[in-house]
């Protein structure tokens, strides 16, 4: 069973539910070998937020915990993005963070992580998360066998060594690597770190400048141009060398980039093939009903 973890519990709710609609109540549409292993992202507003910048009007923590629960009661985690690489020990009281975390804290929900002072700090006062090591990190050799044998739940592999086989043959706990399939970055980008640190002091800052990066302005940021990279972990990989080797859990890009990326990935990776342009029709167009038709029967 593949399990993948897909991206804004928040900035994508109505999305994320059309699709889990769909696939309750239109199986038929839907490959048979796979299920949403999470669901993760960040409210706005959020300075332990890291990855991607996230504002907007501030929720009232009930309105949080209702959006939580839409998926806890569905066995879906909601793994928070805390991967905010700048934050110090001032940050750690944050009213916001602490007065979330105390609401839906249970032993379902995940806190994807980057920063050591802000994992020591949840650990302690919120020990019922699970945590995943962020990709984020940009580990090395050393440092991914090492994390691999702690007690996270899940390891994100650096994107750069996807598909690469002696590399990834090297570890142990290959069942606890989560890898991220689509990423639309560059190939070995030089400025990664320097862009996820950018983007955490904007984070804390609450500014709305725009992170330019020079690379990815050069090319399409779509998902068909994701696929012609040499990291992109397509279908066929996913089966013949990820899955004997014991690598289960994919992770799908998608916040920060346009929605319609995020609507191919899921019927790329999910969908079978005689369904495909039905469900993008379906989740583009969140306001038409699901139609009543008979399995095996498109109307």
């Amino acid at each position: 069973m593949k399990i993948f973890h897909i991206p804004g519990f928040w900035e994508y709710y109505e999305l994320n539910k059309r699709l889990l609609q769909l696939i309750e109540e239109k199986e038929y549409y839907f490959k048979s070998d796979f299920k949403i292993g999470s669901i993760y992202g960040s409210f706005p507003n959020f300075i332990w937020n890291g990855g991607r910048t996230v504002f907007g009007m501030q929720l009232y923590i009930e309105e949080m915990k209702e959006i939580v629960d839409y998926f806890n009661n569905r066995n879906i985690p909601v793994r928070f993005t805390f991967t905010n690489s700048m934050i110090n020990e001032t940050h750690l009281y944050d009213t916001l963070g602490n007065q979330l975390l105390k609401n839906v804290e249970n032993n379902l929900n995940e806190i994807l992580v980057n920063n050591q002072l802000l994992e020591d700090y949840i650990r302690k006062n919120y020990p019922k998360f699970k945590f995943i090591s962020s990709t984020t990190k940009g580990l090395n050799e050393d440092e991914l066998k090492a994390e691999l044998n702690k007690d996270y739940k899940l390891v994100v592999l650096d994107y750069t060594h996807n598909n690469e086989w002696e590399y990834i043959d090297k570890f142990d706990n290959l069942d606890k690597l989560e890898i991220l399939v689509n990423e639309v970055c560059i190939e070995n980008c030089p400025i990664r770190k320097q862009h996820y640190d950018n983007l955490s002091k904007q984070q804390i800052n609450f500014s709305r400048k725009k992170y330019k990066c020079k690379f990815k302005e050069k090319e399409l940021n779509d998902f068909h141009t994701t696929q012609k990279r040499k990291h992109f972990v397509s279908n066929d990989l996913i089966n013949t060398e990820y899955i004997p080797r014991g690598i289960v859990n994919f992770k799908i890009e998608g916040r920060g980039a346009p929605v319609e990326n995020l609507i191919e990935s899921y019927i790329y990776y999910f969908v079978k093939e005689e369904y495909k342009d039905r469900v993008r029709f379906l989740l583009t167009r969140l306001d038409i009903k699901l139609p009543e038709e008979k399995e095996g029967k498109i109307c």
